[in-house]
């Protein structure tokens, strides 16, 4: 089941308003959809290794309907009624929560997040540079 702080349904209708209103006038409300997904956060100098999360968003769920990675897992009433789809790999993560409580944070509270999302560490890993001559 998906929990939303207050913070996360303010910043979920402002991504769906963002989407219909401004980056495609042809998309319906109902076109939208919560997509939860691993994303493997990338090497640099700076962090000298790197971990996968499940990163949460608010996207066309056109592209989600077929794809086999992705499994629809529940309609969120209170927010237009729209699906809510998790890539496999993010429900292995989860390890069967009945409960994934999502919330949003950042210098505009607009990044959606899963509150104790679990972290896969990924280990070091090396950066190269190249120059060129």
């Amino acid at each position: 089941m998906i929990f939303l702080t207050e913070k996360a349904k303010e910043a979920i209708e402002e991504e769906i308003e963002f989407y219909v209103g401004i980056e495609d006038e042809t998309l319906q409300v109902s076109d939208m959809g919560l997509i939860l997904f691993v994303r493997k956060q990338s090497c640099s100098p700076i962090t000298e290794g790197g971990h996968k999360e499940i990163g949460v968003g608010v996207e066309p769920t056109q592209k989600y309907l077929s794809n086999e990675k992705f499994s629809k897992v529940e309609t969120l009433n209170e927010l237009h009624d729209i699906p809510v789809f998790i890539e496999k790999a993010a429900l292995e993560m989860l390890e069967g929560r009945p409960t994934i409580e999502i919330d949003s944070r950042g210098a505009l509270e607009k990044e959606l997040l899963i509150r104790d999302g679990p972290v896969v560490d990924l280990g070091s890993c090396r950066v190269t540079f190249s120059r060129k001559k």
